[in-house]
């Protein structure tokens, strides 16, 4: 079961295990014998007690681009940049999202995925 949680999250979430570990604790500190599980199951059950929040499930408005103060390794005739964007969840909650890229001679070459 773990491994299958894992899977589902494990593309869109960084260190995953760690929050999970720290929400199992925060519910061990709760329930009388819960901290004598293994692992595994210390992960699982720190899992049921994290949720995943869309932050950007309903819009992304007032994007805001400016040069990145790196531009090593970029090519010729192209430039690093940061991108900010105000973004929209669930429960209508703000938040600023940030992306970097790299324009060129075919306009857009690449951008940061989420993070």
């Amino acid at each position: 079961m773990l491994a299958s949680v894992q899977a589902d999250f494990e593309s869109r979430h960084r260190h995953m295990n760690l929050v999970w570990r720290d929400h199992f604790n925060e519910a061990a500190e709760l329930v009388p014998g819960l901290s004598n599980v293994d692992d595994s199951r210390k992960l699982l059950i720190g899992s049921y007690f994290t949720m995943e929040y869309a932050f950007a499930s309903a819009a992304l408005f007032n994007p805001s681009i400016t040069l990145h103060p790196d531009q090593k390794g970029i090519g010729e005739n192209s430039l690093r940049f940061i991108m900010s964007l105000r973004s929209t969840g669930e429960g209508h909650v703000s938040s600023i999202v940030f992306r970097t890229g790299v324009i060129g001679p075919q306009l857009l070459e690449r951008l940061s995925s989420a993070s």
